[in-house]
Formats: C-alpha cells, sequence, structure tokens
C-alpha cells in the first residue's frame, strides 16, 4: 500500500518536470527558428582616419597617447575584434621603449618594435566590448609615465590603419533609430545598396530611393538593381506589386504609406502604400527628410514631415556660418599634434569668395612664440601666433580657394610649454587651447559667372535642380541594369551637392521621352540620342583632335612611310548645350567613351576629388585626371519661383455638435417696438429741420432779421408708448455773415474774395442736395415705421444712427473753425 501512496505521490511531480522540460524545448525550438531567419555573422570594416577627427596625428613627448572613439552596430554580441595598425617611426623613436595598446579599460598589450617601423595585427579582447563609447588607443610604455625628448617620435598613419569586427545581428527586427544609426556610422554604413522598384513610376521611385539612401549616409554608395549581394536592400512598391516580399509581415495588415524592416542581415527597407499617387509621396519624403528615431520596426507615413529636412542639415554655406556649427572645436589633446578638420560644402565655388574671423584662445602656461597653422583644401593659409590670451585674426579667402563640396579647413596647433623643462609631458598643466565662439567663415556669392559652369552644376545641380527639379527631365540613355544602377549613384551624388533630393523631375528613358521641348534635359547613360550635338557624338567616339602624322624612320632601304595616329581617349565626359528648341534652358549629357564600362567609368568620376575638378562647359576625365574640353559659356536662364505649400497631414475627421436654438416669440413686442421707433423718428425729424435751419441761417447772403420766438405747445402722441415733450424754440440772434465782414473791411474785390463768394455758392447748393436727398431719405423711413414690422423697426435704428453721423457732420462744417 505504501508504494501506491509514493508512486502516485510522485507522479505529479515527475509529470510537472516533463511539461516543463517539454516547453523549453519547444521555446528553444521557436527561438532557434527566429534566430535563422535573423540572426546571422556580418563582419565591419573601417579606417581609422573615418572615426578621428585628427590629421596625422604623431606619438612624442609632448602628447605620449592618442585614443580613437567608435560606437559599435547594434547586435546580440560581438564575436571578434581586432586592430590593423601602420605606425612610422620618427626621430629615433627609442628602441627598448615598447608602446602600449589600450581597448575599453583591459590589460594593455605591448608591441616591442625596437625602434623601426611597423604594421600590426592586434586581436582585442572581446569581454571588454562596450555597448556604447568604445575607445581604442596607443601610447607609450615609460616606467616612470614621463616620456622624454630623447624617446623620438611614432607617426600614425590612420588611413592605412582598420578597425574590424565580427557581430551577430539581433535576433529581433531592426528598429528604424537602429538602421538611421547604422546608415551615419563609418563603421556599418553599407558599401552597396539594392534597390527593387515596382509600377508605373519605376524609374522615377529608383532615383528617389538612391537619392534619399546617400543622404541618409556620408557618402556615395554604389548602387544594383538587380539580385546581386548587397549590404542594403530596398524595396517599393504597392502592396499589390510587393505582395511576395511582405508576406507574412506585419506590413501586409497596414494600410496606408509606411515605412517597415523586415529583414536584418542583410537590412531589408520597405517602402509601401496602397496606391501609386500615395507611394510616390512616400518616395519624395524618403528624399527630403532624415529618419525619424523612433524605436519601432516601422514608421507611417506623414510622420516624415516632422523631422529636419535635408535642406537645413546640408545647407551649403551661404554668409556667416560659426566654425562651432561645422564640428567640436575644443582641442583637448594635449601639448602634441591635435589637428582638427571641419568640413563644408558651397553654392558656387566659381565665384565664392569669402573671409575666416579666428579667436584663437590659449590658456596661461601656453608659451607666446606657440603658433596654429590654418590650411584650406590642401593651401596653407597663415600662421597664427598666440602672443596673447585672446588671438583675434582675420585671413581672406579669394576666388578659386573654395570648392563645392567637402572643403576641408585644418586648425592644428603647434603648442610650447613655458617651462624650461620639458622632458615630462604629464608635470605640464594642460594647453587649454580652444578656438572661440567669434569664429566664423563668412562666404559670398554671386551669379555673376556663366550659367552653363560644370563647376556650379557639380557644387549644386544648377540649373537642373531650381525648384528640386521642377524644370528638369532626366532621360536614361541605358540598355542594361547595371548602367541605370551607375546612373542612380550620379543622381544620388547630385542630390547630396545640391542638399536634398529632386523630388519635382521627371525620369525617362529615349523611348519614352517627355514631348516638351522648354525644360532642361540631363541625358545619363552610355547610349547617345539622334538628336546629341556632333561635338559630343565626336568626343565620345574617341576623335579628341585631328589626327596627328609623325614621320618613322626604318633601316631598311624602303623609303621614310607617313603614319597616320589617333590618341587614345579614355573614361568619360559631362558637357553642357543650349537647348536647340529653348534659348533658355540647357542639355546635359554624362556618359562614357565608346568601349568603356560606363559603370566603372561612373566609378572613377565619383571616387577621390575628381567631381569637384570638373569645370568649363564639357570636361573628361579617366581614373587618374580629369580636364576641360571647352570653356563655359553663358545664357540667360528662365527662372521659375518656387510655390511653398504646407505638408500635408492626415488629421482625424472632426464635426462640431448640433445646438438646439431656442426660439423666442417678438409678437407681443411688436406694438411697442412700432410706437417706440415711431416717436423716435418724429424727434429726430424735428431735430433736423431745428439743425438745417441753423446751418441755413449762417450761410444765409441777405441781413438777418430779429426773429420771434415761436412756442410749439406740447404735443402727447396717441400710442401706449411714452409721451415725448418739444422744447420751444429759441429766438435766433441778429449774425453779420462773414462776407459781408470781408467786404466792409476790404474795399477792393480781391481774387481771394470772389473765391470766397464761390466757395460759399458752391456749398449752400450742396447742402441744399444734400437736405433734399435727406429729405426723401426721411420720408421712406416714415413709410417702413408705418408697415408696423419688428425687423423693419430694427433696420431703422440703423438708419437713425447714420443720420445721426451725417448731422454731426454737417454741424462740423458749419462751425466757425471749419469756416476759417
Amino acid at each position: 500500500m505504501l508504494p501506491k501512496m509514493v508512486s502516485k505521490a510522485l507522479m505529479v511531480p515527475l509529470t510537472r518536470v516533463f511539461l516543463t522540460i517539454g516547453m523549453l524545448l519547444s521555446s528553444l525550438a521557436i527561438v532557434s527558428t527566429a534566430e535563422a531567419g535573423l540572426r546571422k555573422l556580418e563582419t565591419y570594416k573601417v579606417q581609422l582616419d573615418e572615426l578621428s577627427t585628427l590629421k596625422e596625428p604623431s606619438l612624442d613627448w609632448r602628447n605620449p597617447r592618442l585614443d580613437v572613439n567608435f560606437e559599435l552596430p547594434t547586435s546580440d554580441w560581438v564575436e571578434d575584434v581586432e586592430l590593423f595598425i601602420n605606425i612610422h617611426a620618427e626621430q629615433k623613436p627609442n628602441k627598448y621603449l615598447p608602446l602600449l595598446v589600450h581597448f575599453n579599460g583591459a590589460d594593455p598589450l605591448p608591441i616591442y618594435p625596437q625602434g623601426e617601423s611597423f604594421q600590426a595585427r592586434i586581436k582585442l579582447d572581446r569581454s571588454h566590448v562596450r555597448s556604447h563609447g568604445n575607445t581604442v588607443g596607443i601610447s607609450f610604455d615609460k616606467p616612470t609615465g614621463c616620456v622624454a625628448m630623447k624617446d623620438g617620435s611614432w607617426d600614425i598613419d590612420l588611413s592605412d590603419s582598420f578597425l574590424v569586427l565580427k557581430a551577430h545581428t539581433p535576433s529581433t527586427l531592426f528598429h528604424i533609430r537602429q538602421v538611421k544609426n547604422r546608415l551615419q556610422s563609418p563603421l556599418s554604413a553599407p558599401k552597396t545598396v539594392a534597390i527593387k522598384a515596382k509600377g508605373a513610376n519605376r524609374y522615377r521611385l529608383e532615383m528617389l530611393a538612391s537619392q534619399g539612401t546617400a543622404l541618409n549616409m556620408n557618402d556615395t554608395p554604389r548602387f544594383t538593381l538587380s539580385n546581386s549581394p548587397a549590404d542594403l536592400e530596398i524595396v517599393i512598391g504597392t502592396r499589390r506589386d510587393i505582395a511576395s516580399e511582405i508576406k507574412g509581415t506585419e506590413l501586409a495588415e497596414f494600410t496606408g504609406p509606411t515605412i517597415g524592416i523586415t529583414r536584418n542581415k542583410p537590412v531589408r527597407m520597405i517602402l509601401t502604400a496602397d496606391d501609386e499617387t500615395s507611394l510616390l509621396e512616400l518616395a519624395k519624403e524618403f528624399a527630403s527628410y532624415e529618419l525619424p528615431a523612433t524605436r519601432k520596426s516601422y514608421v507611417v507615413g506623414g510622420s516624415l514631415q516632422w523631422q529636419t529636412p535635408f535642406s537645413t542639415l546640408r545647407a551649403p554655406v551661404i554668409g556667416k556660418k560659426p566654425i562651432s556649427e561645422l564640428g567640436p572645436t575644443g582641442f583637448d589633446r594635449g601639448w602634441g599634434n591635435s589637428a582638427k578638420s571641419f568640413s563644408f560644402n558651397i553654392d558656387n565655388p566659381l565665384t565664392a569668395e569669402g573671409r575666416l574671423q579666428l579667436q584663437l584662445m590659449a590658456g596661461p602656461d601656453v608659451d607666446p612664440s606657440s603658433d596654429v597653422s590654418i590650411t584650406l583644401n590642401g593651401s596653407h593659409l597663415e600662421d597664427v601666433k598666440l602672443a596673447r590670451k585672446t588671438n583675434t585674426k582675420e585671413i581672406f579667402l579669394p576666388r578659386g580657394l573654395l570648392k563645392g563640396m567637402d572643403n576641408e579647413l585644418i586648425i592644428a596647433p603647434e603648442l610650447t610649454p613655458k617651462k624650461q623643462s620639458r622632458d615630462c609631458a604629464a608635470a605640464a598643466p594642460h594647453p587649454g587651447f580652444v578656438v572661440g565662439k567669434k569664429s566664423h567663415l563668412r562666404i559670398k556669392t554671386d551669379i555673376s559667372g556663366p550659367a552653363a559652369d560644370l563647376t556650379r552644376f557639380a557644387a549644386s545641380g544648377y540649373p537642373f535642380s531650381n525648384q528640386n527639379g521642377a524644370q528638369t527631365d532626366i532621360i536614361l540613355n541605358t540598355s542594361r541594369a547595371s548602367d541605370r544602377a551607375a546612373a542612380m549613384r550620379v543622381m544620388a551624388q547630385l542630390a547630396r551637392s545640391h542638399g536634398t533630393g529632386w523630388t519635382e523631375t521627371e525620369v525617362y528613358t529615349l523611348k519614352t521621352v517627355n514631348a516638351d521641348t522648354k525644360r532642361h534635359k540631363l541625358f545619363i547613360g552610355p547610349n547617345l540620342n539622334a538628336t546629341a550635338p556632333r561635338g559630343l557624338s565626336a568626343a565620345v567616339e574617341g576623335r579628341k583632335r585631328a589626327p596627328k602624322v609623325i614621320q618613322t624612320a626604318e633601316l631598311d632601304i624602303t623609303p621614310i612611310s607617313l603614319l597616320s595616329v589617333r590618341p587614345s581617349v579614355r573614361g568619360g565626359i559631362v558637357a553642357l548645350y543650349e537647348n536647340p528648341q529653348s534659348d533658355s534652358h540647357l542639355q546635359a549629357y554624362i556618359t562614357s567613351v565608346r568601349g568603356h564600362n560606363f559603370s566603372r567609368t561612373m566609378d572613377n568620376l565619383l571616387r577621390g576629388d575628381h567631381w569637384n575638378k570638373l569645370e568649363g562647359s564639357m570636361a573628361r576625365w579617366n581614373r587618374n585626371t580629369v580636364e576641360m574640353g571647352r570653356t563655359a559659356f553663358n545664357i540667360n536662364i528662365q527662372e521659375v519661383a518656387p510655390v511653398k505649400s504646407m505638408p500635408k497631414f492626415d488629421l482625424a475627421a472632426f464635426e462640431m455638435p448640433d445646438f438646439a436654438i431656442p426660439e423666442i416669440d417678438l409678437d407681443p413686442l411688436k406694438e411697442r417696438l412700432a410706437a417706440a421707433s415711431t416717436q423716435t423718428l418724429i424727434g429726430i425729424n424735428r431735430l433736423w429741420d431745428s439743425a438745417a435751419n441753423k446751418v441755413t441761417s449762417r450761410f444765409s447772403q441777405p441781413k438777418p432779421t430779429p426773429a420771434q420766438p415761436q412756442y410749439q405747445p406740447p404735443t402727447t402722441m396717441a400710442s401706449s408708448g411714452p409721451t415725448i415733450r418739444l422744447k420751444p424754440t429759441p429766438a435766433q440772434k441778429p449774425y453779420v455773415s462773414y462776407a459781408s465782414q470781408k467786404t466792409s473791411q476790404y474795399k477792393p474785390v480781391t481774387r481771394a474774395s470772389r473765391i470766397g463768394n464761390d466757395l460759399q455758392n458752391t456749398t449752400q447748393s450742396s447742402l441744399r442736395s444734400v437736405g433734399e436727398w435727406i429729405d426723401g431719405f426721411m420720408s421712406r423711413s416714415r413709410n417702413l415705421v408705418s408697415g408696423g414690422s419688428t425687423a423693419q423697426g430694427e433696420s431703422n435704428i440703423l438708419t437713425y444712427a447714420i443720420l445721426a453721423s451725417l448731422l454731426l457732420l454737417l454741424i462740423g462744417l458749419a462751425s466757425p473753425k471749419a469756416k476759417n
């Protein structure tokens, strides 16, 4: 009996244990399924110069350590962190002194270069990885803590040093905020973006998607329009067209325009809507506003309009711009090389000039012999001495020094402490060098240069980007998807130079070109249309100039032969021409030389500084150089005023509630109101007659006779209303007219007296006409009052007010002050 009871007692706990184990196994199966679809191992690589604002930093006695800060991309865990570093020996460094590599407070790793230049691959401790604020650094290892001048120096080549990270993507979908950070981080920014657009506006959607992606990044990526592997996928189309892409996701259940994330590796971003019109508006928002920092995996259409527009974030410098708005101005690296770079764009580098106002402040321990080197776009401008605590310097920036995109201003302080014992930088106080708040950049531009110039076209897209391309047609001269993807990269670069997407332009192919000729035309692709200028066709074919005839000599007896040699032309061509159908519009061609790959040619154009070197109205480029083929010309560009409209917001419908207005019965008051209005009218009429008599007597010509007082007995109105008693009219006093006084004083009749008489006669006739009109109006008012209508009685009150105003006006005209 006991064993049975024990077995029954154990059955319940064992059953619970088995159920719990089964639930855990099922949950693990579910998690593993989710991780199989989302979690992937991803590799990130970035150059250290993209993470640091310093230029060519060094390690020496003045600054024995260099730190570089970076942020990790969102991931579940980090698999591996490696540092590839390239260091050059300068000034005979101490071969017995090792270097230390630091990472987030972990134990430093020593390197023994023995005073020679070296390259090292260092595996960092992944257990010290932080979610935010990671730091990797390198420093001298001196037991005493003081590095002396005799220990030499090292130069760190940041452009040839890399940080490589391997991490697993999250098991849950990325948030829009996380995708935004990945696009803007040098460590995780995608190198290749795949765009899959469907629908009637496919080409235009591809252009807006490429422009919006590049504007959310710090560089222009490569694009692909096929199923090739990419770091980021953008799928854009109506829900019906991309049903297979959003099947099984929550985006398939939404309505209205939506941007969402459906996959992490590679990141897949969906832009979708219910119809073509809403989808196009969503694509325009994507190319005009930055992504919101929301913690959701989707964002509905219209919410982007609440974000900061790209036109504000990437606006070129026009007028005054504080240096603090271009980057951090604090120099906290000590006494060593701490040069910082500030980048900015301008609108028209062809005619731009400016001034750089600097306020350089140094601490009390900085020696007056210290100076600051100022460099712009590789040209040394000036050295500013730090002779005082606050040093002000104004530097003129002439024309030709500035470029359209990515102007680089470098401020490099070379500081020396006042103390003579300079063997220990750690013992010296901090220099406290900073660029003051009054430091600013002032750029002055005008439009005096040629309108058809590639320099301005590359800087801002002018005139094709005016009003975001409202007067421009883009024609894709491509027959392959790879060439069209290269054209999208060019359009993305034009959006970055303009500062926002070309949301109002139209996109066509050679087969569907717009028939409207009074528009700017931008042709992009390796194929030329039949209407292309002859000079461009000759350049594309490789006929750079007339064939060159040279003589060659041989050792045999045959005579010297003449050979025609055609110079080889490589690369691409960009040219501006006047539109043959419109003298106020331009045509632009961006193409490659015959026989050369268009996609590779566009890569060469956007690599390095080729884009900023375009000039004239025709330019050629290859992998190594850019040269001008034709001088720019001027044209009267037809400007169209931009149409400003308020953004459309989908607000909830609101209806006013119905309020019941009570009905008021005025019939009992009808008779009393009619009687009161009649009495008021009679009183005002008599008052008017009295005033009119006074005015007439003042302007009368005959001598006045004493008037006898007239008495009128009070009358009682036969009505139920109040009784009105009228006072008797007072007797009139003798009055001498103004005209008679003038005649008696001045015997000779002058022109002024005649003018006075004419004015008096004119005034009397005017008063007579006004009196007749008022009498007629009063008679009509009496007829209205006799009707007894309540509404008419109320209207008569307004009439009486108007009459009283006229009466006061006439009395004012008749006063002596008015006469004089």
